[in-house]
């Protein structure tokens, strides 16, 4: 049964295998099996690829930031959201290689990029701009339009 205990302002919800006597049951979560792993969630470790290229560039106010690339064919940048890291694409990684150029990169100030050295910087508008940088400093208007 699962029960909840509150003390000093906290709610503090535990399971506990024994079943609770029939006039204790107040709250809905002490009806509630506990969860079972579901086969879905226990994938297999993604497959490891290394990129074929990766480096840093400068944009456009001399901030350096890190890139990666993997694959051939068109080219499809991944932009992961701003509390993530660029690992978060490693399952979908290889089997987008295998059809697209795909172009990481470490936003401003994250992982192994640097921080601005105007704070002022640190700002959706400048990231959007440090993209326009690696799309041409990688010459991607030479290959065609990325996805994005």
């Amino acid at each position: 049964m699962w029960r909840e205990i509150f003390k000093n302002n906290k709610i503090t919800v535990t399971y506990n295998s024994e079943p609770a006597p029939s006039s204790s049951r107040n709250s809905p979560l002490e009806t509630l099996e506990p969860p079972k792993q579901s086969p879905l969630l226990k994938s297999k470790s993604p497959e490891k690829i290394e990129p074929h290229m990766k480096g840093v560039f400068q944009s456009r106010d001399k901030t350096s930031l890190y890139y990666e690339v993997y694959g051939e064919g068109k080219p499809l940048l991944m932009c992961y959201g701003l509390v993530c890291r660029r690992e978060h694409w490693r399952h979908q990684l290889p089997h987008l290689a295998k059809n697209y150029q795909v172009i990481l990169f470490d936003y401003r100030g994250h992982q192994f990029s640097s921080r601005p050295s105007n704070d002022q910087h640190l700002t959706l508008e400048w990231c959007s701009r440090d993209i326009q940088d690696l799309l041409n400093y990688l010459k991607v208007e030479e290959i065609g339009r990325a996805h994005v």
